[in-house]
This record gives structure tokens, C-alpha cells and sequence, in this order.
């Protein structure tokens, strides 16, 4: 009877300590896996803008970056944007150029105290892509080092590049 009683001990034991160190590692971990950007937190509930965070969006195979997407969906909710994120827009004399169903792509790198302001320099840890017209989408990367800074650059150009590619076969 008594090697069966240690085993239990053991068993309980042993199942106790994993139950306290997964709750310990939950209780660190938690925080850093629900947490966004103060962009994200700001327009999440206002009507008319759909709001996304992506926590490490990969750049590529080594490189990842959290990223916040504010998309309007409205011209009321594309205006706040563009007041608090200061976007001018296009000029219809460059939309007549352009042609109407053009998407104008701008971007600029900014601080995090006021990503309003367009800013160059080591402080600037924001890159903001605002793709105007079409889809009235801003993409906020939050970047650390240059090697982002260059990598988003690449990514998003191409991506630009690609979709005129598309747009011309057709």
C-alpha cells in the first residue's frame, strides 16, 4: 500500500509544480501576446474605420515588425485620418493626370510622440503608408532599426509594383 501513496505524492506533486510554472509563464507571456499599438487602441471603436494590429508581421524570413492598419470605409471616418495623421490629399489636377481609379501611395517616417508630423532621423520609429483614392488605407509600421526601415520600403514598392503590373494585362 505505501508504494502506491508515494506515487500519488509524486504524481500530485509533479503535476502542482507544471500547473504553477504554466501559470507563471501565462502570467508573463499574456500581457506581450494581447498587447497592441496606442494607433490600434485609439480607432478600434470608431465607426466607419476598420482597425487591425498585426504583432510580428513577417518582412521576411529573419525580420518581423508589429504593424497597425487603419482602413476608412466612409468619407466621414477617411476625414478624422486625415486631420489627426495630417495626409494631404491628392490634387485633382494630378488625379486628371493620373486617371480616377488610380491609388496614390505616400509615406513618410515619423516619431511616435506626434506621427503627425513628418520627421527624419534616428528618432522617427514610425513609417506610415497611406494609400489615398481607392482605399483610403493607412499602414503603420512600427519599426526598431534601419534594416526594417529598408525592408518595409522594398516590400511595399514592389507590392506597388505588382499591382500596376496586374492593372496594365488587363
Amino acid at each position: 500500500m505505501m508504494p502506491k501513496q508515494i506515487k500519488r505524492f509524486w504524481l500530485s506533486s509533479v503535476t502542482l509544480v507544471a500547473v504553477a510554472v504554466v501559470a507563471v509563464a501565462a502570467q508573463r507571456l499574456w500581457p506581450a501576446m494581447t498587447a497592441t499599438s496606442a494607433e490600434y487602441e485609439a480607432y478600434a471603436d470608431v465607426p466607419g474605420i476598420d482597425a487591425t494590429f498585426l504583432r510580428d508581421f513577417p518582412l521576411n524570413d529573419t525580420t518581423t515588425v508589429d504593424v497597425t492598419i487603419l482602413e476608412a470605409k466612409n468619407d466621414s471616418a477617411w476625414a478624422l485620418l486625415q486631420k489627426d495623421f495630417n495626409i494631404v490629399p491628392t490634387p485633382p489636377e494630378v488625379l486628371a493626370i493620373l486617371g480616377v481609379d488610380s491609388n496614390i501611395t505616400t509615406f513618410w517616417r515619423a516619431s511616435e510622440i506626434d506621427y503627425s508630423l513628418v520627421k527624419d532621423g534616428r528618432e522617427s520609429n514610425y513609417l506610415l503608408f497611406v494609400e489615398q483614392e481607392l482605399r483610403r488605407k493607412l499602414s503603420i509600421f512600427q519599426i526598431e532599426d534601419e534594416k526594417q526601415n529598408k525592408l518595409i520600403h522594398f516590400n511595399q514598392l514592389s507590392k506597388i509594383k505588382n499591382k500596376r503590373k496586374d492593372k496594365k494585362k488587363f
